[in-house]
């Protein structure tokens, strides 16, 4: 009896195993095999992507891999969303955690969908904050809500009555977007095209960077990059400063996140930003007040670092030459008044003075048999003149001339 018993729950254990395994592996819509997700979450998104797609008659799909080279990963994708969509018409969220160049995100529409999501830059900012902070449930969620939302409205349409058609192998019609969206019409100031921070720290930015420009009258400006080569990026984010500032003075914090070598950080300025920047300790020392957080990689706190000390010294400088000008028109006016008083002191010469008293002193009443000169007091005051081996620009000779050949100052340049 006992070995019955122990073949019978010999036999369920290995059913339950192999149920186990067929439904990991029987996934129609969640393909996680980056493991961003436990198994109860896993279960939960693949619930409701089979229902939302069922409902709307397109194919919501999601897909993640470990690695895969950035020059494939496109068409991998695309295949991938042909073989596993049920129907013609299909969106799919594509995530490589590792392409060669960092972390990637894409999503992908074919058939139907290309016309019912037109703006995919858009639809990817929906849920794109809770990506960088690693919240990949919340963000596959509202994926599949935000989705669910605009696709639902097409649902009774089919693959032959689209305007543009895909078919199999042609993607020359597939609307695609990177990872990072270009939000250049959007943004004015904060252009970080490498993620660094989220869309709502991206809009604080933003708005804080404006008021600062505004107030001091210079433009101060960031720019992130994913990747650039080391021997072209300094001429590239100096074309970038000249292209995106308001105003000839200006200040741009560069930082590229793998420049061939590593991460790439610098900053560069440019007319009379140039001047109060490189003054003193010139631009290192400015990038050595936010320096701590970029190297950790605290980029928002780091980037409010920068645009507060920014705005301080070249706000301070402003501030400066008002306090001149006002002071040299007090001279001019001191000056003025001076020569006004002097000329009507002039008219008065009824008496005069002399600088003698021979007048009046009596013939042979003083004798001086001797004249010194004695000095009760002195001051000596010396001033050091500068060598040019103690000058500095730029804070180690990180400039040069644009493309249109305005001259920028830059730091040394660090890696982080």
């Amino acid at each position: 009896m006992k070995k019955y018993l122990s073949l019978i729950l010999s036999l369920l254990l290995l059913l339950t195993l192999s149920f186990a395994v067929s439904a990991e592996d029987g996934n129609s819509y969640l393909f996680d095999d980056a493991g961003l997700l436990d198994e109860g979450q896993n279960a939960e998104i693949e619930a409701l992507l089979a229902k939302y797609s069922e409902d709307c008659g397109c194919s919501i799909l999601i897909h993640t891999v470990e690695a895969y080279p950035a020059d494939e990963q496109t068409d991998y994708a695309w295949t991938f969303q042909e073989e596993h969509s049920d129907v013609p018409d299909s969106l799919i969220l594509f995530i490589n955690l590792n392409d060669g160049e960092g972390r990637y995100l894409n999503v992908y529409s074919m058939g139907s969908v290309i016309d019912t999501i037109p703006d995919l830059d858009g639809f990817i900012d929906l849920f794109w904050d809770y990506v960088p902070a690693g919240e990949y449930y919340e963000a596959f969620e509202k994926y599949a809500d935000e989705a669910y939302s605009l696709l639902s409205g097409n649902a009774g349409e089919t693959y032959e009555s689209s305007d543009n058609p895909v078919v199999t192998g042609d993607y020359s019609e597939v609307i695609t977007t990177g990872i990072l969206p270009s939000r250049s019409g959007e943004y004015k100031y904060m252009f970080d095209d490498a993620g660094t921070v989220t869309e709502s720290q991206a809009r604080e930015l933003e708005a804080l960077l404006k008021e600062y420009s505004e107030d001091c009258g210079y433009s101060i400006l960031i720019h992130t990059v994913p990747s650039y080569s080391s021997y072209g990026q300094a001429l590239y984010a100096w074309d970038f400063q000249e292209e995106h500032s308001d105003v000839p003075d200006s200040v741009i914090l560069f930082i590229n996140l793998d420049d061939g070598e590593g991460r790439y950080l610098n900053v560069y300025s440019m007319g009379k930003a140039e001047k109060i920047l490189t003054e003193g300790d010139g631009i290192d020392d400015f990038i050595d007040e936010f320096w701590d957080e970029i190297s950790n990689e605290e980029f928002y706190k780091g980037f409010r670092k920068y645009a507060d000390e920014a705005h301080s010294r070249l706000g301070s400088y402003a501030t400066k030459q008002y306090v001149k000008r006002g002071g040299i028109s007090a001279l001019i006016g001191v000056i003025a008044a001076f020569i006004g008083t002097s000329s009507m002191k002039s008219k008065l010469n009824s008496v005069k003075a002399n600088d003698k008293a021979a007048n009046y002193v009596r013939s042979g009443s003083l004798v001086l048999n001797a004249q010194n000169d004695v000095y009760l007091y002195s001051n000596t005051t010396r001033t050091p003149r500068a060598s040019e081996s103690s000058s500095r620009s730029g804070g180690g000779g990180g400039g040069g001339y644009s493309s249109s050949g305005t001259h920028h100052s830059g730091g040394s340049g660090r890696h982080f």
